[in-house]
């Protein structure tokens, strides 16, 4: 088994959260956190019973773990439906899609989990049905196959999915009621948490629910599944109520730290500091090491560490971040050039040289007391073509140039545009010049 299947902090479904029903809220009311979200649906779902229609179709989009299928269910409870489940890859062919959709009564509410995974097969029925309320279906093969149309009830398809973006337009287009669900707060954690306390019968604190809380990822089902693994801890060691002690003694033991990432987490990004010198390394190079398929890392192990400004993707590799070092309690190495700019804008120009001529890097022009090295000089290197020409200053790590005199004026320094975190040069502020997220800018020509 891939060890990270395992991980008590992966916000996907796993075998092991068979009780997670138990938790569940069952009415809008009792739902936590999405606040926005919840008040858009009661208003609709209070117009759909009015008028005694079908509500609209729904699309729900977000991360796993945010109450998606909870939200859906909580749906047909609301309209007094029937509520069918299913998901994208289980639905293979057209006769799938038409079992489950002639079987639904008038109003009722299908639920398609994963629906960016369905067959375009499929999906091509499913235009018609959700539109038209009709399935348009080919009986028969050759020149003795004709095109059937089968009238059904008029039910709400609820979708859900964590990648909008491989949705195609003409079935997000479908969709009435698109609605984005977020991240939680601490705050909204520490309320699952109680509730899920109350719900398992075991005392707890509000610092005990603090504790499980920030350590969730903003994730009511991780927040669900860590509050399930503290109980147990709690109960072997006789403990009546979850304090902050009794959960932060049980979360160590599951090798969950304070920032809320795991064994795997910290293994992946002590690798790249300790073996790679904090980056940049290639996404192949980390799964060797770390002996995990590439996929894992960038859908799993990744994610939240860019969410945490722990880790850069860079085309050049990943990159470790300043914050990492200090998670992680080691230093820093001095390997990147730093400068700072506090002058004003005063004139963009291309630089003409041989590197920078295919690639329309923009420079910067500053009086050099306006510009201010803070590196050392040793993690410097300058290169001339030839005698008179432009004197470029290089990174000796990455290769860029950050600055360099121009033969055309050489009392002044020219600022690589490439390397501003904001390529919009009207509002340049000194901060952008500092020289740490140069992958991060863009490529190409200002207006």
């Amino acid at each position: 088994m891939n060890p990270t299947s395992r991980r008590l902090v992966m916000a996907d479904r796993r075998d092991d959260d068979a009780t997670e029903g138990s938790l569940r809220p069952q009415r809008l009311r009792e739902f936590i956190g999405q606040q926005q979200a919840r008040s858009n649906l009661s208003v609709f779902i209070e117009a759909a019973r009015a008028r005694r229609e079908p509500l609209d179709h729904v699309l729900f989009v977000g991360p796993p773990g945010l109450g998606k299928t909870t939200l859906a269910q909580i749906v047909a409870r609301e309209l007094g439906v029937n509520f069918r489940a299913t998901s994208g890859p289980v639905i293979a062919k057209a006769g799938d899609l038409a079992a489950l959709l002639t079987n639904l009564e008038e109003r009722d509410v299908l639920f398609i989990d994963e629906i960016h995974r369905l067959n375009p097969v499929v999906e091509e029925i499913l235009y018609p049905a959700m539109e038209d309320f009709q399935l348009d279906l080919i009986i028969g093969e050759g020149p003795a196959a004709r095109s059937v149309k089968i009238d059904l009830a008029k039910f709400t398809l609820i979708g859900a999915t964590t990648r909008a973006g491989l949705l195609t337009n003409p079935l997000r287009d479908r969709f009435g009621i698109p609605v984005r669900l977020n991240f939680y707060s601490e705050r909204e954690l520490e309320e699952v948490v109680e509730r899920g306390a109350r719900v398992l019968g075991i005392g707890m604190t509000a610092d005990g629910a603090n504790e499980i809380a920030r350590r969730a990822r903003g994730t009511p089902r991780i927040a669900g599944r860590l509050l399930r693994r503290v109980r147990d801890f709690a109960l072997v060691a006789g403990a009546t109520a979850i304090d902050r002690g009794t959960a932060d003694r049980a979360l160590v033991e599951l090798e969950v730290d304070a920032a809320g990432l795991d064994a795997m987490d910290r293994r992946y990004l002590t690798t790249i500091a300790q073996n790679y010198g904090g980056g940049p390394v290639g996404v192949e190079t980390i799964a060797a090491a770390l002996s995990e398929p590439r996929d894992a890392i960038e859908e799993i192990i990744e994610p939240f560490l860019i969410q945490r400004g722990l880790l850069q993707r860079t085309p050049r590799g990943r990159l470790l971040t300043s914050h990492a070092f200090r998670h992680l309690g080691l230093a820093e190495p001095a390997r990147r050039v730093r400068f700072r700019v506090t002058a004003d804008l005063d004139r963009v120009t291309d630089c003409n040289c041989s590197i920078c001529t295919k690639k329309g890097i923009l420079h910067l022009i500053v009086p050099p007391e306006r510009f201010a090295l803070l590196s050392g000089k040793d993690e410097l290197t300058t290169y001339e073509f030839n005698t008179g020409t432009a004197k470029h200053t290089f990174c000796k790590h990455c290769g860029i140039h950050p600055f360099y005199v121009p033969r055309s004026d050489p009392d002044k320094i020219d600022v690589n545009v490439r390397c501003l975190d904001d390529i919009d040069l009207a509002a340049i502020s000194p901060k952008a010049f500092d020289g740490k997220h140069w992958e991060a800018a863009m490529r190409r020509r200002v207006p």
